[in-house]
Formats: C-alpha cells, sequence, structure tokens
C-alpha cells in the first residue's frame, strides 16, 4: 500500500520518478557490482545484499554471519536500522497527510542528491561510485518498506488533510468562544444581583454541552483530536528528513 498523492501533479510525479531512480540503482552504472571481491562466491552474502536491495530486515543470523564476513556492510546495516527507527518516528509524528507527504519526498531528495553529488565527480573512483549508489539503493528500498509498513496500519488513513485540520482547529476554538463569552456574562450578572448561587453558571455550562460535543463529532474534529491524543503536543516540525550519518 503506497500514500495517495496529495499536490500538484507535477510534483507526486516528478518525486516518483525520483524513487523509481534511486530504487532502481538507475545512476548510469551497474549497481548490482560489489566492492568485496573475495566474497564474490559466497552466496550467503549474496543472498544477503538481495535481501538489503528489496528494503528486507535481516534475521539475527543473517546479521550474524555478516558481521563475520563483512563488518563494513554490517556496520552499514546497524546504521541503517536505527535510521528506519528514527524515520518511522517521524513519520508517527505527522499531524496531517500532507506532513507525511513532505517528509517522504524530502527523504527521496536527499537520497538523489547523495548519488548526484558523486555520479560525475571525477575525483571520486568509479568503484567507489557504485559502493555508495548500491548503498542508497538499499537505503531507499529500507525506507519505502517502512512508509509501506506505516501505510498499512491504517494511522495514514487516519490522518487529516491540512485543509481538515484547520477547520477542526476553528471549529473548536469558536465553540470555545461562545462557551467562555456566555460564562462571563452570567458570572457578572451573578454578581451584579449578588446571588452567590453556582446553578446559572452550571446551567450554563451545561446549555452549551450539546454544542460543544456536537463540534466533537465533526468528522475533522475527530480526525485532528485522534492525532493529538496519539501523537501528543507539537514538539517541532516533523516533515524534514534527517539521515543518520552512516560510514562507508
Amino acid at each position: 500500500m503506497d500514500f495517495p498523492m496529495i499536490g500538484t501533479a507535477n510534483s507526486c510525479a516528478n518525486m516518483q520518478k525520483t524513487e523509481n531512480k534511486v530504487l532502481n540503482g538507475d545512476v548510469g552504472k551497474d549497481t548490482s557490482a560489489r566492492p568485496t571481491e573475495s566474497n564474490d562466491n559466497d552466496k550467503t552474502l549474496k543472498n544477503i545484499n538481495d535481501k538489503l536491495d528489496r528494503g528486507g530486515r535481516l534475521t539475527f543470523a543473517e546479521k550474524q554471519y555478516l558481521q563475520k564476513k563483512d563488518p563494513q556492510t554490517y556496520s552499514r546495516v546497524v546504521s541503517m536500522e536505527r535510521e528506519q527507527a528514527d524515520y518511522e518516528r517521524r513519520l508517527r509524528q505527522c499531524r496531517t497527510k500532507e506532513e507525511v507527504q513532505r517528509l517522504k519526498m524530502s527523504r527521496v531528495g536527499q537520497s538523489l542528491n547523495t548519488v548526484n553529488s558523486v555520479k560525475n565527480d571525477p575525483h571520486i573512483p568509479e568503484e567507489k561510485k557504485l559502493e555508495i549508489a548500491s548503498r542508497e539503493q538499499q537505503r531507499s528500498a529500507a525506507m519505502k518498506k517502512i512508509e509501506a509498513e506505516f501505510a498499512g496500519t491504517g494511522e495514514y488513513t487516519l490522518l487529516p488533510t491540512a485543509a481538515e485540520k484547520d477547520i477542526a482547529e476553528k471549529k473548536i476554538a469558536e465553540a470555545e468562544q461562545v462557551y467562555n463569552v456566555d460564562k462571563k456574562e452570567i458570572t457578572g450578572n451573578i454578581v451584579k444581583s449578588g446571588d452567590n448561587s453556582e446553578e446559572p453558571e452550571n446551567t450554563a455550562q451545561d446549555e452549551h454541552k450539546p454544542a460543544k460535543a456536537e463540534v466533537q463529532q465533526l468528522p475533522e474534529v475527530r480526525k485532528t483530536n485522534r492525532v493529538k491524543n496519539r501523537v501528543g503536543p507539537a514538539l517541532g516540525d516533523p516533515d524534514t528528513f534527517k539521515s543518520l550519518d552512516i560510514k562507508a
């Protein structure tokens, strides 16, 4: 399952083309080459690398084998797993569908920038270019897997759009404003009359409970409140992908 695209047709199409370019290793060279010549005949290592190319998660036994046979790749896998966990956390912090898509576009753009930064650099050996391209292909596949898992939970479907979030916040603010104004007026009347009874104030609250409850049942409000309850207070902008520093 993928995220339905929101926004201009051009931006969505360009992002998908960019995603495909990174995932397919289309950087002008064959990215299937591996820099570990001594392990060329190791079928287990080949299967592990093929699994990483598809965005698969390695088992404990596979990671143990990789640590023994190819410590450099093992180190990258451990870092990539931390990066996946961080990306999943950022996806779950998103409060609208648009935030999810901006986060995804930021991630794809960063991966493509990494590839393009070395593709035409004459000072970088061809073997190193292939290694970097292969690494980015694996990273992109892994992040794509996280996105699919997030969409599969149904959390993305339940997110409001930015427009729905704005409507919800406006409706909630209007309901609170009406309630507070009427409450203030009744409290003022009690003071003027010298009546210390709290019954009128309670009556005012009761009168507005149905109206406030009605607002809470609006689809836009329910979606927005669901996100607030799940995510909690906003702690910053989650829709910028920040990659961990993965050493080659």
